[in-house]
């Protein structure tokens, strides 16, 4: 009878043991071990191999996904990133930088102005063209059927980019601004090499002024060297377009886009 006994209280004890160890459903592990998570729940973590260090990264993070997936494609370097460190500009204010493309210009003086072949000029009456004072403005004059050169010479910027040119204040005897008009060619040193033997030959620009002879027009002479670079040395010839009629230029500036 005390053997049955033993025996019967050990399948009790095994019983209740089994019961315990193979619990059947949710409610079976959040009573007998404390585990509120589902089954599926738990399946979220199948196949990861995230280390605990690595998983505790993500402890304190805040972010939402949307916050987080900005960063999605994002490729720059810390050090890039690390640019903007110290940045208090607001979006407005850079944006103000948008499309900007920041011209230098600098004068030609037209007293500096040298005749090709013959040097420096005199006034109107003693070299052709010559410095004269015409509608209360100094200007160089050429008069009808003179087409003689004069030229600069100066050293390209060391901000240059792009885009040079000259923007040339001119007047005439004539009315038509399309019978008038200015003529130009470039040469183009640098330091070093051998002399530029042959000049550029660019697009001669006549004006549009219905009344040259009693206004002025601002025409542009655009260098089209795409080569042209900072420290090169520039010598700039300038003529009268059409010989028939007088030319007057009255300023020139010269203009060009620097690197920001």
């Amino acid at each position: 009878m005390k053997k049955i006994l033993i025996t019967i209280s050990t399948l009790v004890v095994l019983a209740c043991a089994t019961t315990w160890l193979f619990a059947t459903d949710a409610s079976d592990l959040k009573f007998r071990f404390g585990i509120t998570a589902t089954p599926a729940e738990i399946n979220v973590l199948d196949g990861i191999t995230a280390t605990v260090a690595e998983l505790n990264i993500m402890d304190g993070v805040t972010s939402t996904a949307a916050e987080l997936n900005i960063m999605d494609g994002v490729t720059s370097t810390a050090a890039e990133l690390n640019i903007l460190d110290g940045v208090t500009a607001t979006y407005a204010e850079i944006n103000a930088l948008d499309g900007i493309s920041m011209e230098n210009n600098f004068e030609l003086p037209l007293n500096s102005a040298f005749i090709v072949g013959v040097g420096i000029m005199g006034n109107d009456a003693t070299t052709a063209p010559g410095v004269a004072t015409t509608d209360n403005v100094p200007a160089i004059v050429w008069a009808t059927s003179e087409v003689t050169k004069i030229q600069w010479t100066f050293r390209v910027p060391a901000d240059y980019s792009s885009g040079m040119g000259f923007r040339v204040l001119i007047s005439s005897d004539q009315a038509s601004g399309a019978l008038v008009g200015a003529d130009f060619q470039v040469y183009t040193n640098v330091d070093g090499s051998a002399f530029d033997a042959a000049a550029t030959a660019e697009t001669a620009v006549r004006g549009t002024e219905a009344a040259l002879d009693t206004k002025n027009e601002l025409i542009t002479l655009l260098i089209a060297n795409s080569t042209l670079a900072a420290g090169n040395w520039v010598t700039v010839d300038i003529w009268p377009d059409v010989a028939d009629n007088t030319l007057e230029i009255k300023s020139v500036q010269a203009y060009y886009t620097g690197a920001l």
